[in-house]
């Protein structure tokens, strides 16, 4: 699959087929979210996409389209082409599947311990590049970061894997895509869009076979600023991890979790 990247300010539209910039809600009354001015949009074309995309695109179709109904985006181009020439038209999708933590774990450090343990690695880092990929069934968007990492916590993956000098290839649900001429943005409310340059602590799952990261769970993120982290789940959390959390307390509590034993494996959640 061919690439070119662009920056571009443009209007928004967006759906759950497909609507328009200033709507306040879309058909399936989700808030929709704020382009920014610099969004990076990506070019591409469907068809003959890279053995590393087919891997990705296995990844996202059990999450995002496991019974192969959902609207293809080559569609979703020409329609928006035919309605609303020249503007940005979407589609979006609920938040991933529902984390199965059975018994709900009632301590923060309950709680990391069982995602350290479902967890190849945890890092801490950052990115200034990105680039959005269209899944080989054309129904879905992720987007690949260069992740930069400043601090391993955990590394269970190949010896020489993830290093401080290179960049981590990283990819998430959802993106910004041009295809066929038509902007198209893919919302994952699980997946908040990442700031460039700033600074992430992450719980991810390694794919070998394409040689990169996802995240463990729609709660395995956690944003820093200054002295503090905050998670982006919209899932709940124990209540020692809600809100502002101290950057020492909160690391001390991951170093803890790393360490503990995993009594069993958990399912992977999405």
């Amino acid at each position: 699959m061919n690439i070119l990247i662009v920056r571009s300010a443009m209007m928004f539209v967006m759906g759950a087929g497909i609507y328009l910039a200033d709507s306040q809600i879309s058909d399936g009354q989700q808030a929709k979210p704020q382009p920014t001015p610099d969004d990076e949009v990506t070019i591409v074309y469907a068809g003959n996409p890279s053995d590393k995309e087919r891997e990705y695109s296995k990844e996202y179709k059990r999450i995002n389209n496991p019974d192969n109904t959902r609207r293809k985006l080559t569609e979703l181009s020409q329609l928006g082409k035919a309605r609303f020439p020249g503007k940005e038209v979407g589609t979006g999708g609920g938040i991933s599947d529902v984390p199965d933590l059975g018994q709900f774990p009632k301590t923060g450090i309950e709680f990391l311990s069982k995602l350290s343990c479902q967890s190849d690695t945890i890092v801490i880092g950052s990115f200034d590049n990105k680039k959005a990929h269209l899944t080989d069934d054309d129904a879905w968007v992720y987007t690949e970061y260069d992740f930069a990492v400043s601090k391993i916590l955990k590394d269970n993956t190949q010896p020489g894997m993830i290093s401080l000098k290179t960049p981590i290839e990283l990819t998430r649900s959802g993106g910004l895509i041009n295809l066929d001429g038509t902007p198209i943005r893919v919302n994952d409310s699980a997946y908040p869009p990442l700031d460039a340059h700033k600074q992430y602590l992450l719980f991810l799952r390694f794919i070998p076979s394409a040689g990169g990261f996802m995240p463990a769970d729609v709660t395995s993120e956690f944003a820093k600023d200054g002295d503090k982290f905050r998670s982006l789940s919209r899932y709940r959390l124990p209540l020692d991890l809600l809100g502002d959390l101290d950057a020492k307390q909160f690391l001390d509590q991951v170093s803890a979790a790393v360490s503990a034993q995993c009594i069993q494996e958990l399912p992977i959640r999405n």
